[in-house]
C-alpha cells in the first residue's frame, strides 16, 4: 500500500511540474492540425521551438487537397510553412496572440484537369496570426491563419490562405 501511495504522489509531482511549462526558452511542441485553405482542405503536423518567451519557430508540413475554381483542376499539394511568430500579449499566461512571417514551399500535382496542367514546385512568403490557449502546462489548442504569396508557376495562382485549428503538445 505505501508503494502504491508513493507511485502516486510522484506521479502527482511530475504532473505539478509539467503544468508550470508554457512558453520559455528551450521548450519544444509537436502539434496536429486540419483546416480549410482557399481551394479545399489543409492537414498537417508541427514542430514548434521556443527562442524565448515571446518568439518561436513553427514547422509546419501539411497536405492539402483541393480544387482550384478557375481551370477546375483538382489537385493534391505537399507543402512547408516555416513561420517565426512572436507573441505581442497573453492573458494569465494562458491565452496568447501571436504575430508572424516566414517562407512557403509547396509541390502541386493535378490529379484530375479538364485543360493540361504542369506540375509546379511554388515558392513565397507567408503572413500569419495565431492565438494559442494552454489547457495543461504542455498542452495547447490552437487556431492559426496563414496568408501565403507565391513567386512561382501564375498557373495554378500566386495567393494561397490557410485557416487551421490545431492540438500542440510542449515537452
Amino acid at each position: 500500500m505505501k508503494k502504491i501511495v508513493l507511485l502516486i504522489f510522484l506521479c502527482s509531482f511530475t504532473i505539478s511540474c509539467r503544468a508550470q511549462l508554457g512558453p520559455a526558452k528551450g521548450v519544444k511542441g509537436i502539434g496536429v492540425n486540419g483546416g480549410i485553405s482557399r481551394y479545399g482542405y489543409v492537414m498537417g503536423v508541427e514542430y514548434v521551438q521556443y527562442f524565448s518567451n515571446r518568439f518561436y519557430l513553427s514547422l509546419r508540413p501539411t497536405l492539402e487537397l483541393g480544387q482550384y475554381l478557375p481551370t477546375s483542376t483538382k489537385y493534391r499539394s505537399i507543402g512547408m510553412v516555416s513561420t517565426v511568430y512572436f507573441s505581442l500579449w497573453s492573458v494569465k499566461e494562458k491565452f496568447y496572440f501571436s504575430l508572424g512571417s516566414g517562407l512557403s514551399l509547396f509541390a502541386d500535382r493535378a490529379t484530375a484537369s479538364e485543360v493540361p496542367v504542369s506540375d509546379a514546385i511554388k515558392v513565397g512568403v507567408n503572413g500569419a496570426v495565431e492565438a494559442q490557449y494552454y489547457v495543461t502546462g504542455a498542452l495547447a489548442l490552437f487556431a492559426t491563419f496563414n496568408q501565403n504569396y507565391l513567386f512561382t508557376n501564375p498557373e495554378w495562382g500566386k495567393v494561397r490562405w490557410m485557416s487551421n485549428l490545431g492540438l500542440r503538445y510542449h515537452f
